[in-house]
């Protein structure tokens, strides 16, 4: 063989110890990304037998009850002098009547509590031109009688829907092994929308009772000849 021949031989070996060299440098490389993909997996995994361990220890298993806490009052009465300012409209009367809702949750009993409470207490304000005892001042207060009649239903009616939407929600993170903080919060968003939805019920419903315009319904037309 000769000096031309063995520098062939040489660069030949060379060459192919290189090629392994990077062949196996690269299946390392493969292999350790592999690895760290299978070891986040386990990651994500544990991460869910944690929560769900949280879920069984915080969450009772057992089915939810509501109980509703309900600020009742009688309704008042009271005079204003001039015009009544009702609904964003001068009138001669108006009734007045608000509640706000709240949630408590016991995960330890499934237990849930429905809290509406009052922000404007139930009164009927007549303007002073009327005088008690008139058949004007009567048809008034009967109008405004019917309005305090159609609010309690619709908030009567709201309280048991929002518990059956409560417990829906509750029913819920039991069954996606939510932890209690996760259901509360759930809840909270449910109930902090119902203010604003049960004031829409109550407009729609209250509008019915009035003429088409938005003004009060009072059937004054009968009193004509009355005092």
């Amino acid at each position: 063989m000769n000096g031309i021949q063995a520098a062939f031989v040489a660069a030949l070996a060379l060459f192919s110890a290189q090629s392994a060299c990077a062949r196996e440098q690269r299946y390392k490389r493969v292999y350790q990304k592999e690895a760290k993909v299978v070891q986040k997996t386990k990651v994500v995994k544990q991460d869910v037998q944690w929560r769900q361990a949280d879920a069984y220890l915080s969450v009772s298993r057992g089915k939810p009850t509501v109980s509703v806490d309900a600020e009742t009052a009688r309704t008042g009465f009271r005079s204003a002098a001039g015009k009544v300012e009702c609904g964003g409209a001068q009138t001669f009367s108006c009734f007045r009547y608000s509640v706000g809702f709240k949630a408590d949750v016991d995960c330890d009993r499934s237990a849930l509590v429905l809290k509406a409470e009052q922000k404007q207490p139930p009164v009927v304000v007549v303007s002073s031109e009327f005088q008690k005892g008139t058949c004007l001042f009567d048809k008034i207060v009967k109008h405004e009688l019917t309005h305090e009649k159609i609010f309690r239903s619709v908030l009567d009616s709201y309280v048991v829907s929002l518990s059956q939407k409560m417990i829906a929600v509750y029913e819920a993170g039991q069954r996606d092994d939510l932890s209690c903080k996760e259901i509360r919060q759930n809840i909270d968003g449910l109930v902090s929308a119902a203010d604003g939805e049960h004031a829409s019920l109550q407009s729609e419903r209250g509008r019915r009772i009035d003429s088409p315009d938005g003004a009060h319904a009072y059937g004054f037309e009968t009193c004509r000849g009355q005092k």
